[in-house]
């Protein structure tokens, strides 16, 4: 029973194969005998078997490839310039990255590639990269009047994740709108000089979601392309948060000797302190690689807010915890950073037009 079941499937698959069978190897001939149609002479000929082969056929994207060059020839040699022109366009739709082979064809094929004006034109792409950020004091504010409040921000380096959709409108020139998360921070160590040996080290996390649109600005029609850009972006900031270690000596009045006291506080949430948004310009330069219908691409860029970090000064208060137990204020500080990132993006459309 068994082998009589086997029997009947491998029939019935025979039978179901035979016309995809015949219709491959009619498929097959279409496109050998437009081949020995064009080098007989048979141009119009040749041309009706191509336009048979694309209809009817499912050819592979090399045999398309095959069949339309082999269709714009024959257009060529029948001086249908237009449809030919057409006919071009279609293949490098096909193939965007078809490449001449000299000596293949027609002087007047090749004269209608050169004379193509071809480029990536809708691109959608991934990044990642490093944070260096720098912080530049406005204003100074003091609590401690023995503590020097106004010793440098020490920047933490962070990381950037993002996302990118870029249309390249006209050769050489395209937009850019990005969406990133950004993470960076920065520490401060306050000192006293005098008896209570007051020692702070207050360290703070900043996280953003930003935005950002640009305009880039391409040289040399090579593979590797430097660029230079120049953008806006919106930074919100989603989250804050504060580590903090004091350290300091009190006199006992009993003993009269110091005792040493030790305060730490993890993860305070600072966010009502800090600007919910933020604005600014990134400025830079970068170089592009394409490989096929990919691209990978290395830029360097500053980043330069336009508005303050800190909240409005009333703000400056908000955490009693932070003000009163470690005698710890902010001062008005601006933010800016040297952003360096790759990238990695994939073409979906090129622009392809005949001059």
């Amino acid at each position: 029973m068994n082998i009589t079941k086997k029997l009947f499937l491998t029939i019935y698959l025979s039978l179901l194969l035979i016309p995809v069978l015949a219709q491959s190897n009619d498929c097959d001939k279409k496109l050998k005998n437009s081949e020995l149609l064009y080098e007989s002479g048979n141009y119009a000929q040749a041309a009706n078997t191509l336009n048979n082969f694309l209809k009817d056929c499912s050819p592979s994207a090399r045999e398309k490839e095959q069949a339309l060059i082999l269709l714009t020839q024959t257009q060529l040699e029948q001086e249908n310039y237009k449809e030919a022109q057409k006919l071009l366009v279609r293949l490098l739709n096909q193939e965007p990255n078809f490449k001449l082979k000299e000596g293949i064809y027609q002087e007047e094929f090749n004269d209608f590639f050169r004379k193509t004006n071809i480029f990536p034109s809708l691109m959608l792409g991934l990044s990642t990269g490093i944070n260096i950020p720098h912080y530049r004091i406005k204003s100074v504010y003091q609590i401690n009047d023995s503590v020097s409040y106004s010793e440098k921000y020490k920047a933490v380096n962070g990381y950037t994740l993002g996302t990118y959709f870029e249309y390249q409108f006209i050769k050489g020139f395209s937009g850019k709108l990005e969406g990133t998360f950004n993470k960076f921070g920065y520490q401060r160590n306050l000192k006293s000089s005098s008896i209570d040996a007051y020692n702070l080290l207050y360290s703070e996390e900043i996280k953003t979601i930003e935005s950002a649109i640009y305009l880039k600005k391409y040289f040399f029609d090579k593979p590797l392309k430097p660029f230079v850009f120049a953008g806006f972006y919106l930074a919100n900031t989603t989250s804050s948060s504060a580590n903090v270690e004091l350290n300091y000596q009190k006199l006992d009045n009993l003993t009269q000797e110091m005792d040493i006291f030790e305060l730490n506080r993890n993860r305070i949430d600072v966010l009502n302190m800090r600007n919910k948004y933020r604005k600014g310009l990134d400025l830079g330069c970068g170089i592009n690689y394409k490989s096929q219908n990919w691209i990978i691409s290395g830029n360097t860029g500053a980043k330069l807010d336009i508005n303050s970090l800190l909240n409005k000064a009333s703000n400056r208060y908000a955490n009693d915890n932070l003000f009163y137990t470690f005698n710890y204020i902010d001062n008005d500080i601006v933010l800016s950073r040297i952003n360096i990132a790759v990238s990695v993006a994939y073409i979906f459309k090129y622009h392809i037009k005949i001059k």
